[in-house]
């Protein structure tokens, strides 16, 4: 049973730390070898894809915010992430409940759910903060058509991470008395 969760838990860590890692390997090498970039028809249908280098020196949609501002902020709510992921265990206990004990199949769902959401929103918040520190403004590579900006991985992750969260919040209360339970 314990290797089990174990090897939950790792498999999603390393799904996330691939990600991250593509993420910050492919803003590499766009930056080093803006030559490589180019649009090619992935799905025809859907019209050019592209890898198309950009540097967004805003916050996103544009927003004229400069980075002396997103900086700080953007590593104050990853702190407080790290933090929520960190607590997330504590957070799903039952009240008067032994705090050893297993907790039901769907909590630990609940749990594993809510630490890939979390986990996903600050590696994501983690890679774009190392661009903006250390280069100005984030890297966007990847494009779909003109109609849309310019993104990367991090920025799905940050965004599949919002939607999992949301998700999770959505199923209802999670702190239910031993009372209400029977």
């Amino acid at each position: 049973m314990v290797r089990m969760r174990v090897s939950r838990v790792s498999s999603t860590a390393i799904v996330l730390a691939l990600a991250f890692m593509t993420d910050i390997a492919l803003k590499v090498w766009v930056r080093s070898a803006p030559a490589n970039a180019g649009r090619f028809a992935f799905w025809p249908s859907v019209g050019p894809i592209g890898i198309v280098p950009s540097v967004n020196d805003v916050l996103a949609f544009s927003l004229p915010i400069p980075n002396a501002v997103i900086w700080p902020i953007g590593w104050l709510v990853v702190l407080f992430l790290i933090h929520a992921l960190v607590c997330s265990g504590r957070r799903f206990q039952i009240p008067d409940s032994p705090p050893k004990a297993d907790p039901p199949q769907e909590d630990r769902f609940q749990i594993r759910h809510y630490r890939l959401a979390i986990g996903a929103i600050i590696l994501g918040a983690i890679s774009n903060l190392i661009d903006r520190t250390f280069l100005g403004g984030v890297t966007d590579y990847l494009s779909f058509t003109n109609m849309f900006p310019a993104f990367n991985i991090a920025d799905v992750l940050i965004l599949d991470g919002i939607a999992g969260w949301w998700w999770h919040e959505r199923r209802g209360p999670r702190n239910v008395s031993r009372a209400q339970m029977a």
